[in-house]
């Protein structure tokens, strides 16, 4: 997650949030807590001095999946590998901001899923294979921040 942390941060995402699903229980070395906390914002720092982006994420609370099925305002998207290309769901028109949820390793319960689509989270796909946590995560990033800086003029 400290990986992530600093390349989403070179990227320029706006916020950050850990989410706890039923399979982050089980993964032994989850970050969490407030020494794990101190370390991600040190990563991030390192990472917006390094890069000269213009921004430091802010860092939100952990939530669970009770805290996203009320995200709006945003295009809301999981990460799914039988999903939509998500480059056909950003050619929708343009969006002023999006949410991007993936992980944990092994996915997602099919319950989660379902309560996440049923609150309007869109599934979306980045490649023919499942990728892991930290490939999902920045590849969704990239595509994102290039798609919005097509669309500049």
């Amino acid at each position: 997650m400290l990986w992530i942390a600093e390349k989403a941060t070179e990227l320029g995402v706006a916020t950050w949030q850990a989410v706890r699903f039923r399979r982050s229980g089980s993964v032994s070395c989850r970050g969490e807590g407030a020494a794990f906390a101190a370390k991600v914002r040190s990563r991030m720092i390192s990472a917006l001095e390094q890069s000269g982006g213009g921004w430091l994420p802010e860092v939100l609370t952990d939530t669970t999946l009770a805290g996203l099925t009320s995200v709006t305002g945003a295009l809301t998207i999981l990460l799914d590998a039988d999903g939509t290309p998500l480059l056909s769901l950003l050619g929708n028109g343009p969006h002023a901001s999006a949410t991007v949820l993936f992980g944990p390793e092994g996915g997602l319960e099919p319950s989660e899923s379902e309560a996440l689509e049923t609150s309007g989270w869109l599934r979306a796909r980045l490649a023919t294979t499942t990728l892991r946590f930290e490939t999902a995560g920045i590849a969704a990033i990239a595509v994102l921040r290039a798609s919005h800086l097509l669309t500049e003029t």
